[in-house]
Protein backbone atom coordinates (compact mmCIF):
# COMPACT_ATOMS: atom_id res chain seq x y z
CA UNK A 1 0.00 0.00 0.00
CA UNK A 2 1.60 3.50 -1.09
CA UNK A 3 2.31 5.86 1.69
CA UNK A 4 -0.69 8.51 1.42
CA UNK A 5 1.59 11.14 3.19
CA UNK A 6 4.88 11.02 0.61
CA UNK A 7 7.80 9.48 0.66
CA UNK A 8 9.58 8.06 3.00
CA UNK A 9 13.13 8.69 4.17
CA UNK A 10 15.50 5.77 4.43
CA UNK A 11 16.75 6.64 8.10
CA UNK A 12 20.62 5.38 8.75
CA UNK A 13 23.46 5.32 11.39
CA UNK A 14 22.60 8.29 13.77
CA UNK A 15 23.13 11.03 13.73
CA UNK A 16 20.98 10.89 11.05
CA UNK A 17 21.31 13.46 8.25
CA UNK A 18 18.81 14.63 5.70
CA UNK A 19 19.17 17.39 3.45
CA UNK A 20 16.94 19.43 1.38
CA UNK A 21 18.19 19.36 -2.25
CA UNK A 22 15.58 20.92 -4.15
CA UNK A 23 16.20 24.22 -5.41
CA UNK A 24 13.87 26.45 -4.73
CA UNK A 25 11.43 24.22 -2.60
CA UNK A 26 10.82 24.01 1.22
CA UNK A 27 9.88 20.95 1.90
CA UNK A 28 7.93 19.59 5.00
CA UNK A 29 9.55 16.25 6.68
CA UNK A 30 7.56 14.11 9.53
CA UNK A 31 9.54 13.19 12.16
CA UNK A 32 7.53 10.48 14.57
CA UNK A 33 8.00 7.36 16.53
CA UNK A 34 11.76 5.85 17.41
CA UNK A 35 13.54 7.47 20.68
CA UNK A 36 15.32 10.87 19.66
CA UNK A 37 17.88 12.62 21.55
CA UNK A 38 18.46 15.73 19.80
CA UNK A 39 16.88 17.18 16.10
CA UNK A 40 18.62 19.70 14.27
CA UNK A 41 18.47 22.41 11.80
CA UNK A 42 21.56 23.17 9.88
CA UNK A 43 21.43 26.27 7.57
CA UNK A 44 24.13 28.43 6.28
CA UNK A 45 26.34 27.33 8.71
CA UNK A 46 23.89 27.72 11.64
CA UNK A 47 22.90 25.10 13.70
CA UNK A 48 19.49 25.07 15.77
CA UNK A 49 17.99 22.78 18.30
CA UNK A 50 14.38 22.12 17.96
CA UNK A 51 12.61 20.85 21.52
CA UNK A 52 10.21 18.65 19.55
CA UNK A 53 9.72 16.27 16.80
CA UNK A 54 6.87 16.56 14.58
CA UNK A 55 6.66 18.47 10.96
CA UNK A 56 9.34 20.35 10.38
CA UNK A 57 9.83 22.76 7.13
CA UNK A 58 13.63 22.50 5.51
CA UNK A 59 14.07 25.00 3.11
CA UNK A 60 16.48 24.19 0.05
CA UNK A 61 19.84 23.49 1.09
CA UNK A 62 18.98 23.23 4.96
CA UNK A 63 19.73 19.71 6.65
CA UNK A 64 17.70 18.26 9.42
CA UNK A 65 20.15 16.16 11.66
CA UNK A 66 18.76 13.37 13.82
CA UNK A 67 20.16 11.85 16.75
CA UNK A 68 18.56 8.61 18.37
CA UNK A 69 18.34 5.28 19.50
CA UNK A 70 16.36 4.00 17.91
CA UNK A 71 15.09 5.11 14.77
CA UNK A 72 12.27 7.08 13.84
CA UNK A 73 10.44 7.31 10.82
CA UNK A 74 10.86 10.21 8.49
CA UNK A 75 8.42 11.09 5.71
CA UNK A 76 8.86 13.75 3.25
CA UNK A 77 5.35 14.83 2.85
CA UNK A 78 3.97 16.13 -0.64
CA UNK A 79 1.78 19.35 -1.34
CA UNK A 80 1.28 22.59 1.40
CA UNK A 81 -1.09 22.37 3.94
CA UNK A 82 -3.73 24.92 4.49
CA UNK A 83 -5.51 24.85 7.52
CA UNK A 84 -9.03 27.06 7.84
CA UNK A 85 -10.38 27.60 11.76
CA UNK A 86 -14.26 27.58 11.88
CA UNK A 87 -15.72 30.09 15.34
CA UNK A 88 -18.93 30.28 15.96
CA UNK A 89 -20.56 34.22 16.44
CA UNK A 90 -19.51 35.55 19.57
CA UNK A 91 -22.68 35.03 22.08
CA UNK A 92 -23.78 32.58 19.14
CA UNK A 93 -24.32 28.63 18.80
CA UNK A 94 -23.58 27.23 15.28
CA UNK A 95 -23.02 23.72 13.80
CA UNK A 96 -20.59 23.27 10.96
CA UNK A 97 -20.82 21.58 7.72
CA UNK A 98 -19.48 20.34 4.59
CA UNK A 99 -20.97 19.86 1.37
CA UNK A 100 -20.73 19.45 -2.40
CA UNK A 101 -21.47 23.10 -3.62
CA UNK A 102 -20.36 25.35 -6.72
CA UNK A 103 -17.12 26.37 -7.36
CA UNK A 104 -16.67 30.11 -6.40
CA UNK A 105 -13.69 32.89 -6.72
CA UNK A 106 -14.20 35.38 -4.26
CA UNK A 107 -11.56 38.28 -3.06
CA UNK A 108 -10.51 36.88 1.00
CA UNK A 109 -10.94 39.51 3.33
CA UNK A 110 -9.09 39.65 7.23
CA UNK A 111 -11.84 40.60 9.98
CA UNK A 112 -10.92 42.12 13.16
CA UNK A 113 -13.89 40.74 14.90
CA UNK A 114 -13.27 38.51 18.13
CA UNK A 115 -13.84 34.89 17.45
CA UNK A 116 -16.73 32.99 19.70
CA UNK A 117 -16.25 29.20 20.39
CA UNK A 118 -13.79 27.61 17.97
CA UNK A 119 -16.29 24.81 16.08
CA UNK A 120 -13.51 22.96 13.62
CA UNK A 121 -10.65 23.09 11.96
CA UNK A 122 -9.87 21.69 8.97
CA UNK A 123 -6.73 21.03 7.03
CA UNK A 124 -6.47 20.35 3.23
CA UNK A 125 -3.37 19.40 1.57
CA UNK A 126 -2.49 21.08 -1.92
CA UNK A 127 -0.60 18.41 -4.35
CA UNK A 128 -0.07 19.44 -8.06
CA UNK A 129 -1.07 16.44 -9.82
CA UNK A 130 2.91 16.02 -11.30
CA UNK A 131 4.23 15.48 -7.61
CA UNK A 132 2.08 12.31 -7.21
CA UNK A 133 2.80 10.60 -10.81
CA UNK A 134 6.54 11.22 -10.09
CA UNK A 135 5.50 9.30 -6.77
CA UNK A 136 4.09 6.42 -7.87
CA UNK A 137 0.74 6.66 -8.28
Amino acid sequence: MPNILGQVITVTASPFTYRNANTGVVEHIMISGGTVSLVQIVEEGIKRTLNTIGIISLNPGAAIVVTYSVAPTMTKILGDLITAAFYAPDGGARGVGTGAGNERTENLTESQLAPGELRAVVHIRYVEASALATNGR
